[in-house]
């Protein structure tokens, strides 16, 4: 792994330095990124570290959609007694999996109903 990292320092200090990149501007990571995974010659022999990398990189976006959920859930919990930890979980899967509960899901509301009132009119409004 050593030797692999070495590798792939020496390809990143030279790309670098050829295309006069700076990195301190997430645009310009970005393109280096983009060199990197077009390339073959920038990753060979050095497998390892580019699945390190990418692992890497990837994890920052997951965190960014944990956060999100933690917010969907403080925000269903907001002015609420403290609900049971299955009753939360179910509702937070019909947030996140569910159809968006505008126009998308009208039909299926609509069906659910039709068989829930067997037929009867369930019109509320």
């Amino acid at each position: 792994m050593e030797n692999q990292y070495e590798k792939f320092r020496g390809r990143v200090r030279d790309t670098v330095s050829k295309k006069k990149i700076d990195l301190s501007k997430a645009s310009s990571q970005k393109a280096q990124y983009y060199e990197f995974f077009k390339d073959p010659s920038m990753y060979e022999d050095c497998e390892d570290i580019m699945h390190l990398c990418v692992g890497s990189m990837v994890r920052t976006h997951c965190e960014a959609v944990v956060e999100g959920m933690g917010n969907i859930l403080k925000n269903n919990m907001a002015g609420r007694l403290c609900l049971k930890h299955d009753t939360i979980e179910k509702e937070l899967i019909i947030h996140w999996q569910g159809p968006h509960p505008g126009k998308q899901s009208n039909e299926l509301f609509k069906r659910s109903f039709d068989g829930h009132f067997a037929g009867k009119d369930w019109h509320f409004v």
